[in-house]
């Protein structure tokens, strides 16, 4: 039959270290420093394996291509994301790598929001502060004078907003990330 290089893992590059000089290589090979000694190539012996490679990748990368293409117009999503057209392919590849796999771009793709509201909420002193809040009153209505003042550490660290305006323009920056973990932030 007819393969394409795609139905080989190994030759499209799955394991981390696939082949070397024609032997199998697994993790528990790498054990050893004299292990990872004798893997060392030199750059032109590389290059010229990637040289040789270099048109059976690009066969395998147009297969690939040619089958989320044919597959695309069965994608139906319930929910479209943003950026929805890269999210449907996302999906057809998923499907088309699907078969015996654990392919999962969309849903990689979709948990990207919540990883970096994560990360904007874990890297800012104010929406740290605000949280610890809100996780002892579930509601809370007030000015930002109000919120600051109940915010505030005794010694607030530096870029701490030192007026309600300030507060107000940070709150006003984080409020994607905050609702993005939950928290809504209106304004009268």
């Amino acid at each position: 039959p007819n393969q394409s290089v795609l139905d080989n893992p190994d030759a499209f590059g799955y394991k981390v270290f696939s082949k070397a000089n024609d032997e199998e290589i697994s993790a528990e090979d790498l054990s050893t420093p004299d292990e990872l000694e004798r893997l060392r190539r030199a750059e032109q012996a590389i290059d010229r394996e990637y040289d040789a490679a270099r048109p059976r990748i690009f066969g395998a990368l147009l297969d690939l291509l040619a089958k989320v293409l044919t597959e695309l117009p069965n994608v139906h999503l319930d929910r479209l994301p943003r950026m929805a057209d890269f999210g449907r392919l996302l999906a057809a590849l998923d499907n088309v790598l699907a078969a015996g796999s654990d392919h999962r771009g969309l849903e990689i793709y979709l948990g990207q929001r919540e990883r970096i509201a994560e990360t904007v909420i874990e890297s800012d002193p104010v929406a740290l502060a605000l949280r610890s809040f809100l996780h002892k009153e579930t509601t809370w209505v007030g000015t930002a004078t109000e919120l600051l003042a109940r915010i505030s550490p005794e010694k607030p660290p530096k870029g701490w907003p030192l007026t309600p305006q300030s507060l107000g323009g940070r709150i006003t920056r984080l409020m994607p990330a905050l609702e993005q973990s939950g928290i809504v932030v209106t304004r009268d």
